[in-house]
């Protein structure tokens, strides 16, 4: 039998990486494979950087040969573009396997030795995956199929040596980058050699002088290759706590398989990424997998108690638990927690808080408006906890702890310009809410500008705009990476959402490529809509020109972000830089 695997989306890092083992097999067992590529984008052109690979046709009909048993390999993505290979498979019931599931029996028959948690494949797709493991055993053998899967790296970490690390490991729906750097702060404050991977960039403090490097364009957990390539310059470099944001995409593609973490967070699970996941229920246990996978024997979990509470139903399904849980919470019960005794809306923004602890309260300020920001540090601050680092130290060096590039970045005070990251319905709700009371004790108005992004999670449109709607007096809604949808059918989803809260009384062309509507409570609401950078700079402008002295202007869904998309092109782009020259 002549096995045909088609590789769909090989230019991403998840379906590349599977393709390896692939290729290592095509080249010890030259007449048993069959290998096709093609990329996900069907503008793109496939590069094939594998051996054993054959250029595609671009008639699926010509080389998926009825003698052949096929089978395409993809990412959960294929289902939400049109692509003709996929619509062509199903018609044709060629199974398509998610290339997650499949490494995900491979790491647990072959790497593991033990048989799979039921659990993790969710039971949709499965059928599939257990037919190619079941062929590729007929065609080889485990034996030879565990070679392949060794040789071909795509589990390094289970052969690297951690010894000389301690590693925190942060997952969340939101606040992972700003948990991640105040552990940073503290521990590089108190002397010690540390390093963060984060959606930012990747960070070292050496003994003597800070480091830092790209991770690339929208990432935030980066491949295994390039983890990897980060191990090994922190262990020449002699550092010791290494602190990785971990995505639910990178717990699910098992980017980080075979690492174990010391101390690991979970943050808050709020409804996120759901074009990847399909459902809240995948979401949600995709979070869980950094406790269940990987946190050593005795290690300890750190957890705010609304993500608790969301996933202690699969705790209990698991059964016994090698780890320690430390639940924190945002109010006066529980063990551990922090309280916000005052604000102190000045030019320079304070809270005052108290952080709890079960043998003595900690009293402490930081320079933000907002409680979310209060409640990471209280996070990052039980993390030092377990790892030494006492709380009266982590409260006095967080002091003087400065907010990452994109987070709350302050730019202006009259009017009060603020460019941040928030991009999920909790993050805008969180910033919003804070800073229309921020717009009223300065007597001005909030205005905020934002978008949604193209061909992700669309569920979450109509949300943004209902909050939106409900605390911003003026919204300009703009590009953030529309990618192939169209621009105009972006802003009219936000738009629905934004018609829940308040009836729109007028509509009219504004602009070329704008929108300008009235609602009956007197908000106006823009639509920018053209597919161009521009849009988005023409938005800024427009919200900082309407602006008073007195008013408030949020700037969210780009943060720190080094580009925006549009089409299958990334533009340059950063909302910093657009502010500053327009101000």
């Amino acid at each position: 039998m002549v096995l045909h695997i088609h590789f769909l989306g090989i230019n991403g890092k998840g379906v590349h990486n599977t393709a390896k083992i692939f290729s290592y097999l095509k080249r010890a067992f030259p007449d048993r494979l069959y290998l096709t590529a093609s990329d996900l984008n069907p503008l793109k052109d496939t590069s094939l950087p594998l051996d054993g690979f054959y250029k595609q046709d671009v008639d699926p009909k010509k080389y998926f040969h009825p003698e052949n048993k096929a089978y395409i390999i993809t990412t959960p993505l294929a289902f939400n573009i049109s692509n003709p290979l996929i619509e062509y498979a199903q018609t044709n019931k060629i199974d398509i396997v998610e290339f997650s599931d499949f490494l995900k029996i491979l790491r647990d028959l072959l790497i593991e030795g033990k048989e799979p948690i039921r659990k993790e494949y969710f039971n949709e797709g499965l059928e599939g995956v257990k037919k190619l493991f079941k062929d590729l055993v007929k065609s080889f053998n485990e034996k030879d199929l565990k070679e392949a899967v060794v040789a071909s790296k795509v589990f390094p970490f289970y052969q690297y040596d951690f010894k000389d690390f301690i590693l925190i490991g942060i997952t969340g729906t939101d606040g992972k980058t700003t948990t991640s750097s105040m552990i940073y702060h503290v521990l590089k404050e108190t002397g010690n050699r540390v390093s963060m991977i984060t959606t930012i960039s990747a960070k070292w403090f050496d003994g003597d002088s800070e480091h830092s490097t790209t991770t690339g364009l929208h990432t935030t957990t980066p491949s295994t290759d390039e983890l990897l390539a980060f191990f090994e310059k922190f262990k020449e470099e002699k550092i010791r706590f290494v602190i990785l944001e971990v995505t639910s995409h990178a717990l699910v593609q098992l980017r980080v398989a075979g690492i174990k973490f010391d101390v690991a967070v979970i943050t808050n699970i709020d409804k996120e990424h759901l074009d990847y996941h399909r459902n809240f229920e995948r979401y949600r246990y995709a979070k869980t997998l950094i406790a269940l996978r990987h946190i050593k024997p005795g290690g300890t979990l750190v957890v705010s108690e609304q993500a608790y509470d969301g996933i202690k139903d699969i705790f209990s399904k698991v059964g016994e638990r090698r780890f320690k849980i430390r639940r924190v919470n945002f109010g006066t019960k529980g063990k551990y927690g922090i309280d916000i005794n005052r604000w102190s809306f000045d030019v320079t923004p304070t809270i005052h808080y108290t952080l709890r602890t079960p043998s003595k309260n900690f009293h402490g300020n930081i320079n933000t408006y907002f409680d979310f920001m209060v409640f990471n540090l209280a996070l990052a601050s039980n993390v030092l906890d377990v790892l030494g680092i006492p709380f009266n130290i982590s409260v006095k060096k967080l002091e003087s702890f400065k907010f990452p590039t994109g987070r709350s970045t302050i730019l202006s005070k009259n009017p009060l310009i603020m460019v941040d990251f928030a991009h999920t319905p909790l993050a805008l709700e969180a910033l919003l809410k804070v800073l229309s009371k921020v717009a009223k004790e300065r007597g001005g108005k909030l205005r905020v500008v934002f978008g949604c992004a193209g061909e992700r999670d669309k569920t979450k449109r109509k949300a943004m705009g209902e909050i939106a709607a409900r605390y911003a007096d003026s919204i300009y809604l703009t590009a953030e990476d529309p990618r192939r949808e169209r621009l105009y059918d972006i802003n009219r989803e936000i738009l629905e959402g934004i018609k829940k809260i308040e009836e729109i009384q007028t509509h009219e062309k504004y602009a070329e490529y704008v929108e300008r509507f009235v609602t009956k409570t007197g908000k106006v609401i823009y639509s920018f809509f053209k597919m161009h950078p521009d849009s988005r700079k023409e938005a800024i402008k427009k919200a900082i020109k309407e602006a008073s002295p007195n008013d408030v202007v949020a700037i969210t869904g780009k943060g720190h972000e080094q580009s925006l998309a549009f089409g299958i092109t990334e533009y340059p782009w950063n909302d910093i830089e657009a502010v500053r020259e327009l101000i």
